[in-house]
């Protein structure tokens, strides 16, 4: 019996994280990448998963296990008959997108959904009025829950994405559910035969504690701490450390596992064990933050994801540890759920507001150390003199490490720093370069008094101490180059200049998204990736040579480079999707590229929103018709994350019609990880177009200096004749060939593997 629970519940957390990603490709192609409808989303689904623990709470808390058993079977039956999901979802033009996306997922997959979402705290509570050995303490099957979604979280990306097309997927997880619905359906006759009728005697660990509104806020807080520090400690990594692929996998990996841990009994340890190494961690995780670390990666990213495991395993044993008798099993479930919900909700919808960088990171990691078993027990231990003692030392040395840092910085600011005092003696006398100085001075002696108070500090004063000192490491900048800091739903946005002033960039993430030259000679030179000697540069001039660019359309916007190669009359689209993007490249304070293009003439127009739903709008109408552009510029696979929907044959096919005769089609596909060169062949190939590529890797210093940057850029046209001079010898330029080995599968809205383009995996180096 234990075995048919188990695997039953296992099986339906795995389809929970199935379903999830596999919506989000179907509606991706209609939608795009719009925030509202992301949020949307996450909301719809938290929304029911919610629902499905109350379900499982109220149904278990007003029938009986016979008439439980009935009103699920006929649940479960209505969700199968509306099964396989479909994959055409027809279109929300003209309709509100967030209603659309409701309606939607509510009548493909909402009552699925649900009908899963409920089997976990159901299917515990009905083994927990059995008759078994382990029936009065169930919470034991919250691991084997935990562990399914471990399994689904790997599955859909390593075995689903790749294998099959979107119809396929969906036909998998309706095998999946109807596979589901008779194991459920046994799990209920064997809890209906077995049922012990003296449930009412069964305890959890701490049947003597009341379940209080308070008690239940804390199960809440545990459960919204982790939550929020996983979607944190994301962000933070790949912002502020190295954008890598996938790196979002393993810290939900993580917060999985601890939930596996912690509820499997003595293997996850005592939250008392994880509060006395999470000082240790803490500290390490300040060390490296006012230091300003990025490298060796591996080894800051190590520091990160380990406290986080850490914190996670805290509070989640802490749970464990406090789970009531089985008689609030299904609440307990409902009010973790809840706070999984909020600390979700608070990073997702309301940091981005709140702050204007990944504040909420280091503002959870400080709260947590308040989470240590520890820190009760000395509390009631101090008096009242003691405690208040306790909190001024704390605050005292907060505010030390924060006033050193914030005077170096001033000195520096104003070059002064490296002129007076120790920092003369430390770059005369020890021959230490600037920048080194600079890290001694704000960050190496801020870091060793960090050191010395926290060691000594107990764990009240420890708690004091580290809420600040983790938040004031966002408010400092080495150098003080930072102009403008600005927070949005896509990251964060941070706009720099070098200690002269003369060139300014902006930065989102560890991306680059464009540099200016803010003195004569080079400010109407573009720059980093769109400089005039580099590929886009070739196509640009050659267009313009041959009187072939009058009208542009540029999905991407960054700091508005492309705008410099405007003439007076020529007509250029800007498509981003990023609205802070765009306030920025606006801004005359930080970039001109866009002002003097529109001061020199040229008629430039902005829309924000998904790139492809902008420029594929329908043949009549007036703004974008088709045949319109002479040349279309996708500037969108920078970074780690590639939006799959931009570079589908589909996507190609509708900006293969927006082009004018003779128009060509440019893709920027400079990327650290992912190689799509052989991605684009394959679709000019089936839509019966060339491709060329240029690969502008090489540079000189001189070209380093004029603020260029390497880049490899993909040209696709209806003929060789379209590429005009590019595709005539001698150029840098070359058609694309595969390796006579390599096979590419061709990329659709119905298809893609994301992985097969992932450098090191399975595409040449």
């Amino acid at each position: 019996m234990l075995y048919a629970f188990g695997a039953a519940i296992f099986a339906a957390a795995a389809l929970l994280f199935l379903v999830q990603p596999m919506m989000g490709k179907i509606l991706l192609p209609q939608l795009g990448g719009s925030p509202s409808v992301w949020n949307t989303c996450m909301v719809f689904f938290q929304a029911v998963l919610l629902l499905g623990y109350l379900y499982a709470h109220v149904l278990t808390r007003r029938l009986s296990t016979k008439w439980q058993v009935l009103v699920h079977a006929i649940v479960l039956a209505v969700a199968a008959a509306t099964l396989p999901a479909p994959v055409l979802t027809g279109s929300p033009e003209g309709q509100n997108p967030v209603l659309w996306v409701v309606m939607t997922l509510s009548l493909s997959i909402g009552l699925p959904f649900f009908a899963v979402s409920t089997t976990g705290p159901l299917l515990q509570k009905w083994f927990s009025r059995t008759d078994h050995a382990q029936a009065r303490d169930p919470y034991f099957l919250y691991a084997a829950s935990n562990a399914g979604s471990l399994i689904g979280l790997f599955a859909y990306p390593l075995v689903l994405e790749p294998a099959l097309t979107r119809a396929g997927q969906t036909w998998t997880w309706a095998l999946g559910f109807w596979a589901l619905v008779p194991a459920v359906l046994v799990c209920a006759g064997l809890a209906s035969r077995r049922e012990a009728h003296a449930a009412a005697t069964s305890v959890g660990s701490t049947p003597d504690a009341p379940v209080t509104w308070a008690r239940r806020g804390w199960w809440v807080l545990l459960a919204a701490v982790p939550s929020s520090l996983m979607l944190g400690v994301t962000q933070h990594v790949t912002t502020d450390i190295a954008a890598i692929p996938l790196l979002w996998i393993i810290p939900l990996s993580l917060y999985l596992l601890s939930f596996v841990l912690a509820f499997s009994g003595r293997a996850g340890g005592s939250s008392r064990f994880w509060g006395r190494v999470l000082p240790i961690l803490i500290i390490a995780v300040l060390l490296t933050a006012l230091a300003r670390a990025r490298h060796p990666v591996m080894v800051i990213g190590a520091i990160h994801v380990s406290t986080f495991f850490v914190v996670a395993m805290l509070c989640h044993r802490r749970l464990a540890e406090d789970r009531p008798p089985t008689s609030h099993l299904t609440e307990f479930y409902l009010m973790l759920s809840i706070g999984g919900v909020l600390g979700g909700l608070f990073n997702a919808l309301a940091a981005p507001v709140l702050f204007t960088n990944v504040i909420e990171y280091g503002l959870v990691l400080g709260g947590a150390c308040l989470l240590r078993p520890q820190l009760l027990a000395e509390w009631r231990a101090r008096t009242p003199r003691q405690r208040l003692i306790d909190a001024g030392l704390a605050v005292l040395a907060a505010a030390m490490v924060i006033g050193i840092v914030a005077y170096a910085e001033h000195l520096t600011r104003q070059d002064r720093l490296l002129q007076t005092g120790p920092g003369r003696w430390l770059v005369r006398d020890l021959g230490m370069d600037t920048r080194q100085a600079v890290l001694v001075l704000t960050a190496g002696v801020p870091s060793l008094l960090c050191i010395l108070v926290l060691l000594r500090a107990g764990s009240l004063r420890f708690a004091g101490a580290a809420i600040p000192l983790l938040l004031s490491t966002y408010f400092t900048g080495i150098g003080g180059s930072l102009l403008h800091e600005e927070r949005t739903f896509f990251g964060v946005l941070r706009v720099s200049t070098d200690p002269k002033g003369f060139w300014y960039k902006l930065d989102h993430g560890t991306t680059l998204h464009g540099i200016q030259g803010r003195f004569e000679v080079m400010r109407r030179t573009p720059t980093s990736y769109y400089h005039p000697t580099g590929p886009i540069g070739d196509v640009i001039k050659g267009l313009q040579a041959e009187d072939r660019l009058k009208r542009m359309g540029v999905i991407g916007l960054g700091v508005g480079s492309l705008a410099a190669y405007g003439r007076p009359g020529d007509e250029i689209d800007f498509f981003e999707i990023d609205e802070g993007v765009v306030r920025i490249a606006d801004n005359p304070s930080y970039f001109l590229f866009v002002g003097d293009a529109i001061a020199s003439g040229v008629k430039l127009r902005r829309y924000v929103g998904d790139g492809r739903l902008g420029i594929s709008r329908p043949a009549d109408d007036p703004a974008i018709p088709d045949g319109y552009y002479d040349l279309i510029v996708i500037d969108a696979f920078s970074s780690d994350v590639i939006p799959v929907h931009l570079v589908t044959r589909e996507a190609i096919d509708a900006y293969r019609r927006k082009l004018a005769p003779g128009g060509v089609l440019a893709f920027h596909v400079s990327n650290r990880y992912f190689e799509l060169r052989p991605v684009l062949w394959r679709i000019s190939q089936d839509l019966g177009m060339v491709c060329w590529h240029r690969d502008d890797s090489f540079l000189t210093d001189e070209m380093r200096g004029q603020a260029k940057r390497d880049s490899v850029w993909v040209v696709i046209a209806r003929s060789k004749d379209d590429l005009g001079r590019i595709a005539q010898f001698p150029t840098p330029w070359e058609a694309f060939a595969p390796r006579p080995a390599q096979k590419t599968p061709l990329w659709t809205d119905d298809y893609s593997n994301v992985l097969d383009a992932f450098i090191g995996w399975g595409m040449p180096e």
